[in-house]
């Protein structure tokens, strides 16, 4: 007889959480370290109830919290993915992608039709599963002082990256670091339509802890006919980013 498998209820956190919570997060060297002071901010973030920076989930399965993400939606049009874990026990049942479909809701409502994730470089199995829910390698080598994470960029509908590969179903993605000044990184996001020629360059910025990720620039070409537009947000670069718990 074929076993039923329980459907993750995905979930605010709540105090009862707390401790399967810090099982979840146990997997990982960096809240190995500091589980006395984690234990004492979810009991925070669970009293205190979602706000626009950060909005921790948990996926339920019979009973117990098995995953953990938190939603970082305080500056549109852009939103973070942070801190999703799933204890080994319930890996490749499908918690993480169920995380990610609300994620991406949450941020829709929120006004964020732009998503990133911070990913650590060497960890190809969450790149993969980033990748297979609509993310994008954006920023690579330059994004983190010693290369060790990178980050991916979403886009919802009614965004014009979405609206190109929409109308140029063939269109190749590519991902060109470039050379920038200071202490921001930055690469090019490129959708080439082989078959006309068109494309859709978006010049991406941000370091890790220095510079939030953002998009600095656009470029479309279609046939003989180019439209650019770049911009800059001195709140989004001057502001290191906040750590993620």
């Amino acid at each position: 007889m074929k076993l039923q498998r329980t459907e993750p209820i995905i979930r605010l956190l709540e105090e009862r959480d707390i401790e399967d919570v810090l099982e979840v997060l146990s997997q990982e060297e960096f809240y190995r370290r500091q589980l006395t002071h984690m234990e004492e901010h979810l009991s925070r973030v669970a009293r205190r109830g979602p706000d626009r920076y950060e909005t921790n989930m948990v996926a339920e399965v019979e009973e117990r919290a098995v995953a953990r993400m938190v939603v970082d939606a305080n500056y549109p049009p852009y939103s973070e993915l942070a801190g999703l874990m799933v204890h080994a026990s319930h890996q490749g049942g499908g918690i993480g992608t169920r995380l990610i479909s609300r994620f991406t809701g949450l941020a829709r409502d929120r006004g964020c039709p732009i998503q990133y994730v911070i990913v650590d470089a060497a960890n190809w199995r969450a790149q993969k599963l980033y990748a297979g829910n609509g993310f994008h390698a954006a920023l690579l080598k330059g994004f983190h002082e010693k290369g060790q994470e990178i980050c991916m960029f979403r886009f919802d509908d009614g965004t014009l990256p979405r609206e190109y590969v929409d109308r140029h179903p063939l269109a190749q993605l590519s991902v060109t670091e470039r050379e920038a000044g200071g202490a921001v990184g930055s690469s090019e996001i490129r959708w080439t339509d082989a078959l006309n020629g068109s494309n859709l360059v978006l010049n991406v910025r941000g370091r890790r802890h220095l510079a939030m990720p953002r998009i600095a620039g656009a470029r479309l070409t279609i046939g003989q006919t180019a439209v650019s537009a770049e911009w800059r947000n001195a709140r989004r670069e001057s502001r290191p980013a906040r750590p993620r718990l």
